[in-house]
């Protein structure tokens, strides 16, 4: 398993059998679900659980376009990292 995909399930508490969804549109794991680093490794982001968010194809989509903001992408996913 991948480094970063490990640090998100970690910082959120999850196994790997969990329940997953979309943190930013709330859909259900019946569409293919991404991990999305917010700040894209090409512009040096990290595998740090706060630089990623897990999206739906359609968010990924969008966030991959940067139509949705990397601020609020940041905001949405502190929610979910456990304390």
């Amino acid at each position: 398993m991948q480094k970063h995909i490990k640090n998100w399930l970690y910082s959120r508490g999850k196994l790997v059998d969990d329940f997953f969804f979309c943190e930013k549109c709330g859909q259900s794991t019946d569409t293919m679900l991404h991990i999305h680093h917010i700040k894209f490794r090409s512009d040096q982001g990290t595998d740090d659980a706060d630089n990623l968010i897990m999206l739906c194809e359609e968010c990924h989509k969008k966030a991959q376009k940067r139509a949705i903001s990397d601020e609020v992408l940041f905001a949405v996913a502190k929610r979910f990292i456990l304390k």
